[in-house]
């Protein structure tokens, strides 16, 4: 999810908020 993607890439915070709606298909990969 979003903290997750946020811990893995701290330097684009943008992309975490990007990724938003895609949240779930991110849980389910990472």
């Amino acid at each position: 999810g979003r903290v997750r993607l946020y811990q893995e890439a701290p330097f684009a915070p943008l992309y975490v908020e990007a990724a938003a709606p895609l949240e779930g298909d991110l849980e389910r990969t990472a």
